[in-house]
């Protein structure tokens, strides 16, 4: 059994982004990729997560609001996909799958973790 360690939200998305996060006004991350990464993250350092929560935690986290200048938002898009460019030349209406994004973050690469 694992000593669960007790730390507020903001600080665990803080920590999380500092390790893990750039914020770039040029990039998107999807969220469920962005939820399994900080959900393994917190886990891995014996924090215990409520994956239901991750996306709230960021919503209300200050590192992420525009007041800090970073300017993350989270959208929905529609993918478009070979079977559903297809679908447009006949008379069945399309069907879209819409995912949601975080625009404005990438992935801190092993490059600048060395700087």
């Amino acid at each position: 059994m694992t000593k669960t360690k007790k730390l507020d939200d903001e600080e665990l998305v803080r920590r999380y982004a500092a390790k893990r996060l750039v914020f770039d006004p040029s990039r998107t991350l999807l969220s469920t990729e962005l939820v399994d990464d900080f959900t393994s993250w917190a886990e891995s350092h014996n924090y215990k997560i409520n994956r239901a929560m991750v996306v709230p935690m960021f919503y209300r986290s200050r590192l992420f609001s525009s007041l800090n200048g970073h300017n993350v938002q989270r959208v929905q898009v529609a993918l478009v996909t070979d079977k559903l460019l297809a679908r447009l030349d006949t008379d069945t209406p399309p069907t879209t799958r819409t995912v949601s994004i975080w625009h404005g973050l990438r992935w801190r690469t092993d490059a600048e973790d060395l700087l």
